[in-house]
């Protein structure tokens, strides 16, 4: 695949996820809960300019994406299924059928687009080519992590939670990690 066009479809993934979840939230009554939902709402944007850079950042095969997406996928369904569990004790959320930890429509395109950006930011952390791009996208994954955390504090009433917190964590250090080995490589 030509990389401007990778980049340009998956620029476009984070408007697609936008605007199914907030169908799907809308049409199962759960709008007001997504509307809440700082990191939906507001955060997951950043990954436009990430998304477009990617394939410019990276020197990884195409091949490893499907593998990349299997382990992104494993990883954002124990996350979220964690959080569903946290969800139930404060009112639920618009990824979640009511009163359950079953995915709705609504959390299934939220899983899927989560499992797509860790996906692409594995394989940036793995195979960042160390080009400017890498380090954009470096500079706009430690933003993220935290808007992670903003927006966990945004969402429970000012506190962070301490998954939110774990995960905001442990993507800046590997942010840093990855920063540190490519200035070690110059």
């Amino acid at each position: 695949m030509n990389l401007g066009l990778a980049a340009a479809v998956l620029g476009f993934a984070p408007f697609i996820s936008y605007w199914l979840q907030w169908l799907f939230s809308k049409k199962s009554g759960q709008l007001q809960s997504f509307n809440r939902h700082w990191t939906c709402r507001y955060s997951d944007w950043i990954f436009v300019p990430f998304n477009a850079i990617f394939p410019f950042s990276v020197s990884a095969q195409p091949v490893l994406f499907p593998l990349a997406f299997l382990i992104g996928l494993a990883g954002s369904f124990a996350i979220h299924k964690s959080w569903a569990r946290q969800g139930l004790k404060s009112g639920g959320c618009h990824f979640f059928v009511r009163q359950s930890i079953s995915f709705s429509p609504a959390g299934r395109v939220h899983l899927f687009f989560s499992s797509l950006e860790t996906a692409l930011i594995l394989l940036l952390l793995l195979f960042g080519s160390g080009n400017f791009f890498t380090l954009i996208a470096l500079v706009i994954l430690a933003v993220f992590a935290a808007l992670l955390a903003i927006g966990s504090g945004m969402i429970h009433g000012g506190k962070v939670q301490t998954g939110d917190a774990v995960v905001a964590a442990v993507l800046a250090a590997a942010v840093v990690a990855k920063g540190f080995a490519l200035f070690m490589m110059r």
